[in-house]
């Protein structure tokens, strides 16, 4: 990666796209330099205000082999148009500069972590990264390739630990809870984080308390 590279960092979320410019201060500190960029998925010409999420029930049942209908589908092009335009917009921000993007969504990934195949709060999107990659290229926007999609949960945990202003920075053990449409956690535990699917057996994640 060269030192002109622009390190984007993009949070999708039910309802959202926010998406910054990552600035290095130093090997255990980031900060956000310049403006957030959010676009709702309201203000995209695709979005369709009626859409409602695929019973989980149907989704686990798919989750190998997702059965998409048109309206789904079209929902989720909603999304990735909402995540191509922000990402645009903060590469005109870096001078045409080779961009390396760092993307969390939430949702249960596929097995090779480059799409949604089941989440709650909005439409399944199997080839996220490769629709996105695709979209990017043909904006004429110079990216390295997107290694994978992040867990929007871990990332939160990530920056609490790591942003220069994190509230994670102070201590040795603590809760994270972001609220929203969704819930988002993360753990830290004797200073390191701890991913819920490796606790599973004695602590559920948020959303999955009663």
């Amino acid at each position: 990666m060269k030192n002109n590279t622009a390190i984007i960092g993009i949070d999708g979320g039910a309802t959202k796209i926010s998406g910054g410019i990552v600035k290095k201060i130093n090997k255990t500190t980031f900060s956000i330099d310049g403006d957030i960029k959010t676009l709702t998925y309201s203000e995209s010409p695709l979005n369709n205000k009626n859409f409602h999420p695929i019973d989980l029930d149907q989704q686990l049942a798919q989750k190998d082999n997702p059965k998409m209908k048109i309206e789904e589908e079209k929902q989720g092009q909603a999304i990735l148009d909402c995540c191509e335009n922000v990402i645009t917009k903060l590469a005109k921000t870096n001078n045409g500069n080779t961009c390396l993007l760092g993307i969390g969504m939430p949702g249960i990934k596929s097995l090779e972590q480059r799409g949604i195949i089941i989440t709650n709060n909005g439409p399944r999107i199997p080839r996220f990264i490769d629709v996105l990659e695709r979209r990017l290229s043909l904006a004429g926007l110079k990216i390295y390739p997107i290694q994978k999609l992040g867990n929007d949960s871990d990332l939160c945990g990530l920056g609490e630990l790591y942003g220069k202003n994190g509230s994670f920075r102070e201590f040795e053990n603590a809760l994270y809870i972001g609220t929203g449409t969704g819930i988002a956690d993360a753990l830290l535990l004797d200073g390191n984080l701890t991913p819920f699917d490796s606790i599973s057996t004695w602590m559920p994640k948020s959303w999955q308390m009663k």
